[in-house]
């Protein structure tokens, strides 16, 4: 009878046992393999944004060379004539600018080429590409393995319209591996002629693939399955050891046992939870809208045209103080004080670029300054009061930002004299700040800094520190943001 209840009891438990097992390692293999695919689809977008910054930054650099006056003026005179001391000068000072710029080379409309360097094969490349060039730059990875070459057409500054020859910039290869590298194990980065990454592969079905395309270029990245599965391994042999104690003792390890592996798992899980929020803040981060940017490095080429130093050194100013705030080291933080400084210098550009258009003033009390909240806030905001309530102002607007402690809390508020918004459109606007991406109506006034900001605020502070937003038709808008004292750093709450 005692054996009869011993087998009894044993097998009421391996049943148990395994019925618990097959649930537990189930349950974690969709939970895992769910939160891998989110996570791996995130880092795959902040590559993209990453080659996109870097290849924009290769692009403004070219326009700056095709742009250089001594240049533009050889190139219309040069008639083959090999390129003179100073020429050469130029073009050494121009292949510094960054570690990774292996040559530059000019051609005229003759297709007569000129360069300090010389690279075997380039002539027939530079020949064959001469008939299609346009004015925005190309890219083309199959001039050799470890290369990649940027092009593009240079007209006549004087005549916009007319072709005085072309730029080729060769880039070291290792510039796009090591960025991508830094981010994602396997990948591959795709546009016309262009190439650079590792081979797919061959047995698709054992893998798990993610896409991400930015103007033209797509990266691709994958991810081997049986590899999300392995942190699982381990759970086999530690039920049957819980299984075999409780056999030996009682029934209760088998609870505490189980219990242990919860809480690792459920540990394990929040960890990698943290991670892909942190990853989804960097991905926002990245979104945020540069094309004023480009705007004042355009309005720059053209005041160069002109001849014009001073307001070409207000410029220069203004935006190397903006980059250097914009950078901050890689911190996601910065003062209360440094972010004003940054958003008088962002500013300070849109006044020159819109002269007259409006006025701003900026207060803050002695306790808030080097309080340290997260960057990049107070730009957007007043962005989105420039383009929404003054642009179609007919008076000369204002704006007034300001920041305070007040009762605990460090309290930032944006506000203009602009055209306001009808009760419709401010309803429509708070909706708006809490959709998904995918279902928001770009049209909606206002809505893609505001909840840029917004969704950053919640992610880092919580639920309850988003925007808070009023308006008026006919009277302006303010915008503020409100953060608890003592959590403007604290890390994003899950």
């Amino acid at each position: 009878m005692r054996i009869k209840i011993i087998l009894l009891f044993s097998s009421v438990m391996l049943i148990q046992a395994a019925i618990l097992g097959v649930f537990i390692v189930n349950s974690l293999r969709t939970q895992l393999m769910d939160d891998y695919r989110v996570r791996h689809q995130q880092m795959t977008d902040l590559l993209s944004c990453e080659i996109e910054e870097f290849r924009k930054r290769m692009q403004t650099f070219s326009i700056i060379v095709l742009g250089d006056r001594r240049l533009q003026d050889f190139l219309l005179e040069a008639n083959g004539t090999p390129p003179n001391d100073e020429i050469r000068s130029i073009i050494r000072v121009y292949m510094n600018y960054a570690p990774h710029i292996r040559g530059i080379y000019l051609a005229d409309t003759d297709h007569y080429v000129y360069s300090n360097t010389v690279t075997p094969g380039m002539h027939s490349f530079i020949a064959e590409k001469m008939p299609y060039l346009e004015e925005s730059a190309g890219w083309s990875s199959s001039f050799s393995e470890d290369t990649v070459i940027m092009y593009r057409r240079v007209n006549d500054l004087n005549n916009l319209v007319e072709k005085i020859g072309a730029l080729f910039i060769i880039i070291d290869r290792r510039a796009f591996m090591d960025l991508a590298c830094r981010i994602l194990p396997y990948y591959q980065l795709l546009a016309e002629d262009f190439l650079v990454g590792h081979n797919l592969p061959q047995d698709k079905d054992e893998y798990t693939f993610f896409h991400s395309d930015i103007q033209n270029w797509q990266v691709i990245s994958w991810i081997e399955n049986s590899s999300v599965y392995r942190s699982l391994n381990i759970l086999p042999p530690m039920l049957l050891g819980g299984f075999g104690v409780a056999l030996l003792i009682t029934a209760v390890p088998v609870f505490i046992i189980s219990g242990k592996l919860t809480r690792i798992l459920i540990k394990q899980i929040r960890g990698e939870e943290m991670k892909r929020k942190a990853l989804e803040l960097k991905t926002l981060q990245y979104q945020i809208n540069p094309h004023f940017l480009y705007n004042t490095l355009d309005c720059v080429n053209m005041l160069a045209r002109k001849n014009g130093t001073l307001e070409i050194s207000q410029y220069v100013t203004a935006l190397s103080n903006l980059f250097r705030l914009s950078l901050n080291h890689g911190q996601d933080f910065i003062s209360v004080s440094d972010e004003f400084e940054h958003m008088s210098n962002y500013l300070k550009i849109q006044s020159m670029r819109f002269p007259g258009m409006f006025n701003w003033s900026a207060e803050t009390d002695q306790y808030v300054d080097d309080k340290t909240i997260l960057k990049f806030l107070l730009q957007p905001l007043v962005e989105n009061s420039l383009n929404h309530g003054l642009r179609n102002s007919i008076e000369e607007g204002m704006i007034n930002i300001s920041a305070k402690v007040e009762q605990g809390v460090i309290r930032l508020e944006v506000r203009d004299n602009g055209t306001g918004m009808t009760p419709d459109e401010l309803a429509k606007l708070r909706c708006s700040l809490e959709e998904p991406d995918s279902e928001v109506n770009m049209f909606i006034k206002g809505g893609f800094g505001l909840r840029n900001v917004h969704r950053r605020l919640k992610l880092y502070y919580g639920d309850a520190n988003g925007l808070v937003i009023e308006s008026e038709w006919g009277e302006g808008t303010v915008v503020k943001i409100n953060i608890p004292e003592g959590e403007e750093h604290r890390e994003n709450k899950t």
